[in-house]
């Protein structure tokens, strides 16, 4: 679609169609040859903005067309917004484009060699251990389990209440979903006190996020009080209880068989296709485990927690998922069977998926010289994909900015401008799993509660590091049902 009305443009040049003022930083749009300087590519790097930078780089680039050029610091940075031309370079151009840069580093430093933070021939072993444990017939095998501890969670959250309302925050939201994952990946549950100095940990990490800055030097990560150092020493105590949990599961390997998981299905996909290097006598097998737990609770936590912050501020959507969910589900159990015919429900979690990607923006170093459809990109560039962008490219979306449960109820969109997951090769593995582990929490919760109105909570999203969060906190209120 764009690429044609590129090709057909009398504007676009397919030698070179960026232009750059040399001696300032500058934003230069490539639907625009004539373009004329208003606004500055420092702008999107203040750090006022930083919270709202993924804004910035979306709306810019869908006004270009779907592809933006920026000069900061010295350095090319492109900003892409087209699914298509997106496409294009994850997929022709995956083995040029890299994850490096001071972003990735800390990244690194918090979740270790990880399918987010490898790339290339690391990346590889790492994503074909995982793939066994998280496909459909296996997440099927889980949804009991799932539903189980996220029952069990909500009861309590029924037994705190008394009857009464009850204000379920942020912390609770991630405190359920560590509670759920660790049974669902170690087979054992975390012991409370674990769940909350692992919470602890990880939000002072996410905290530091804020502290980011661009900058031309990196220093190394054991100099005391620098950004860095504080992660680290935060990640060394994160590592000690999950490597703890690896201990639990080996030590009881006799029982895998019936405390089934996600470990347990790891490790039958390595025995049976025995073409996985990846063991769990690796020199890091904390990796795999740092890989498959953060996978399926942060991100799962934040989507998880914009849906509340929409149902509380919708009645409208509220009532729609509670009326669906009472007429098909009987009792906890039944969610299993009920979750394919639970349309609208589903439908909404993609549409929360579509307008709050928890991972608003990708961003990719170009390892060599690309040329792509559009052009060319020089190496050492970064390359920003805007997964808000994306989702809300006009060209691609009728109403972007509205909630819309008919775009998936009618299949009213284009499937390749669907991104909460990327595609291609790098797309989560994980997308099943999660998918089911929010369907089934807002099954659970309608059976439980009802969700109180709040109108004026604020639905404004902001980066922390590179995940969207609620930029105002706020509490979701309860009300039991029964």
């Amino acid at each position: 679609m764009l690429t044609e009305q590129f090709r057909n443009s009398k504007k676009y040049k397919a030698t070179s169609p960026y232009h750059t003022a040399p001696d300032t930083d500058s934003v230069n749009y490539l639907t625009d040859l004539n373009f004329v300087q208003t606004e500055s590519a420092k702008n999107f790097f203040l750090p006022e903005n930083r919270p709202i930078g993924y804004r910035l780089f979306a709306e810019a680039a869908n006004k270009a067309g779907g592809v933006i050029s920026l000069k900061h610091f010295g350095k090319n940075i492109f900003i892409i917004s087209d699914p298509l031309i997106a496409k294009e370079l994850l997929t022709t151009h995956a083995s040029k484009l890299v994850r490096k840069g001071i972003m990735n580093n800390l990244l690194r430093t918090h979740i270790g060699d990880s399918v987010l933070t490898l790339s290339g021939k690391e990346w590889l072993p790492l994503r074909q251990a995982i793939n066994p444990s998280l496909t459909d017939s296996a997440v099927t095998s889980y949804l009991p389990s799932i539903i189980n501890s996220f029952a069990k969670r909500m009861d309590h959250w029924l037994d705190q209440s008394r009857s009464k309302q009850i204000a379920i925050d942020q912390v609770e939201i991630y405190t359920t979903l560590y509670y759920v994952v660790s049974k669902l990946l170690f087979g054992v549950r975390f012991d409370k006190e674990d769940i909350d100095k692992l919470i602890e940990y990880d939000l002072s990490i996410f905290s530091l996020w804020r502290e980011l800055a661009p900058r031309i030097i990196s220093p190394p990560s054991w100099v005391p009080l620098t950004l860095e150092n504080r992660i680290k020493r935060l990640t060394v105590k994160t590592d000690k209880i999950l490597q703890e949990y690896l201990v639990k599961f080996q030590e009881h390997s006799e029982s895998r068989q019936s405390n089934y998981c996600i470990l347990t299905s790891v490790i039958a996909g390595e025995s049976t296709k025995n073409r996985c290097p990846l063991r769990f006598n690796h020199k890091k097998p904390i990796d795999l485990i740092k890989t498959l737990f953060y996978a399926a609770t942060f991100t799962t936590a934040l989507t998880l927690e914009w849906a509340l912050r929409i149902l509380s501020t919708r009645e409208d959507l509220w009532e729609t998922i509670k009326t669906e969910i009472d007429t098909l589900v009987t009792d906890d159990l039944s969610i299993i069977n009920a979750m394919p015919n639970l349309i609208k429900t589903k439908a909404f979690v993609l549409e929360v998926a579509r307008l709050y990607s928890v991972l608003p923006s990708v961003f990719k170093t170009a390892s060599s010289d690309i040329n792509f459809s559009l052009g060319f990109i020089p190496r050492g560039s970064a390359v920003i994909t805007s997964i808000h962008g994306i989702h809300t490219n006009s060209l691609y979306w009728e109403d972007p900015f509205a909630i819309k449960l008919d775009r998936f109820i009618l299949n009213g969109f284009t499937p390749e401008a669907y991104w909460p997951f990327s595609l291609g090769a790098n797309s989560c593995p994980g997308r099943t799993l999660a998918l089911s582990e929010l369907v089934a929490a807002l099954a659970l919760i309608v059976r439980r509660f009802n969700i109180l109105s709040q109108p004026n909570l604020s639905l404004e999203g902001g980066c922390e590091g590179q995940v969207l969060k609620p930029l105002y906190p706020g509490n979701y209120l309860f009300e039991p049902r029964h």
